[in-house]
């Protein structure tokens, strides 16, 4: 590879260290030899549309941007208002939330207020004291668990004209690093035209960008859990590329003819949670039988991707439902394990304390029990235990931790079963990681908690 100094757009003098892939989803590389300073920042407004499409994923998987401190939280709307939830899957409000407002006889007010953290908290006072209120804390609650009221339900998108400009632009990127002066060859000027908006296609034209149709040939496995991957190929026909996100979602890129050169192709894995170089790209180069012969673009944008999308997402949100599940629970199997060396007595109180922090899991199988028990219920009798056991578990947006009285001493009691189920099953011998995950996520741990409430509910009705 020869170093280029000329943009590869203008033709202007580069140096701007361009970010080979975007830093706001995990990019850490950059590259002083493809663009100007112009250049590069004329592309921010087509970077910023993907990283937000791309925002949610980010956040629940805990990709850390560049030159950020930490991961950026997903944001959601819920029925409890806005949340941002962390790569451990844990909910807090996006806002801090008044709970009173009282005014008194000396014009002052005295306020009652929720926040997600005192992070919040300090950004909240500094906030009020900049516009010229004076604030004192007189008094501060203790910490509590907040539980959400009904399941988080998500709209999620990618794509468009302007997202797909700026994936042409990724994998551009990418070609100019590995083949600078390929990357400058007048045929690839209709693309790069395209990338900078100064093109329109109309129907009858070659695409530049499409998603990837499902029999599409395969790209090898991604290096990195949740990887990103750049495939490019150049032959006799042209120049080719492929972009995957998440190792979940697949574009194709027309780049054009490039005459002349010679075939070769190349994969680049970026590892989006990798915290800095060297372990944030992997190259590797790949022998020609794995890609195509020939690739047609489409001539129209590709339409009926909905259920294709949709399956793509939820096969995505399952791996990120484990990787939360290690996040959230990292130490715990062992912390769990470690009280197999003491007396029965004394592990119990070992064993509530350890689970108190994942106080949401008990609720969300107590959920789970209602909700077989409402799917199954067809006679009288089945239907009053269903309407008793959503009852139990009625949330109250009110209270500080979105939970009605009846709720609480329900969600107790499923707790108490489910330390008393894990410290016998301390007892027999270690716990894996897949029998925890089988307690604290259904299967056992749901009977547990769901023979406690249904006890409760018999024994209210007389029985």
């Amino acid at each position: 590879m020869t170093r280029r100094n000329d943009c590869i757009y203008c033709g202007a003098a580069t140096g701007s260290r361009e970010h080979t892939f975007p830093a706001a989803l995990g990019g850490r590389r950059m590259n002083k030899g493809i663009l100007c300073g112009p250049c590069n920042n004329k592309f921010s407004p087509l970077d910023d549309l993907l990283s937000s499409q791309l925002g949610f994923l980010n956040g629940v998987i805990g990709v850390r941007p560049d030159w950020a401190d930490v991961p950026r939280l997903a944001d959601v709307d819920s029925a409890d208002g806005p949340l941002r939830i962390d790569h451990a899957g844990r909910p807090t409000f996006a806002e801090p939330r008044v709970v009173s407002d009282v005014p008194s006889s000396d014009g002052r007010r005295m306020v009652s207020m929720e926040f997600a953290g005192e992070r919040q908290f300090q950004e909240w006072l500094d906030a009020q004291r900049a516009e010229g209120f004076q604030v004192q804390q007189v008094q501060r609650g203790e910490e509590s668990q907040r539980y959400i009221s009904e399941p988080i339900r998500v709209q999620w998108s990618l794509g468009g004209n302007k997202a797909f400009r700026e994936i042409g632009r990724i994998a551009l990127n990418f070609f100019a690093h590995r083949w600078p002066d390929a990357a400058r060859s007048a045929s690839l000027r209709p693309f790069k035209d395209w990338v900078e908006g100064t093109r329109n296609l109309s129907d009858g034209e070659p695409r530049f960008v499409w998603y990837a149709p499902a029999d599409a040939f395969d790209l090898p496995n991604a290096a990195f859990n949740f990887g990103h991957q750049v495939l490019l190929s150049l032959d006799e026909q042209g120049a080719y590329g492929r972009v995957r996100f998440f190792s979940a979602f697949d574009l194709f890129v027309w780049f054009g003819p490039l005459p002349g050169v010679a075939s070769e192709a190349v994969v680049y894995d970026i590892n989006p949670l990798a915290e800095h170089p060297p372990d944030d790209v992997q190259a590797t180069n790949l022998g020609r039988l794995v890609v195509p012969e020939s690739i047609t673009p489409p001539t129209t944008d590709t339409q009926n991707l909905e259920d294709f999308l949709t399956a793509k997402f939820r096969g995505l949100m399952k791996r990120v439902e484990d990787h939360q599940w290690l996040n959230a629970t990292r130490g715990l199997l062992d912390a769990l394990n470690a009280t197999h060396r003491v007396s029965v007595r004394e592990r119990r109180p070992l064993v509530q304390a350890l689970l108190e922090p994942h106080l949401g899991r008990v609720l969300f199988l107590a959920r789970q029990v209602a909700e077989d028990f409402r799917r199954s219920a067809h006679d009288p009798a089945s239907l009053a235990l269903a309407d008793a056991l959503e009852s139990m578990l009625v949330p109250d947006a009110t209270s500080p931790d979105g939970l009605s009285q009846v709720a609480r001493a329900s969600l107790h009691l499923g707790f108490v079963a489910l330390v008393d189920v894990i410290t016998n099953e301390l007892t027999a011998g270690p716990l894996t990681d897949e029998r925890l995950c089988a307690l604290l996520s259904g299967g056992h741990g749901a009977h547990a908690v769901g023979r406690v409430l249904v006890e409760q509910v018999v024994r209210a009705f007389g029985g």
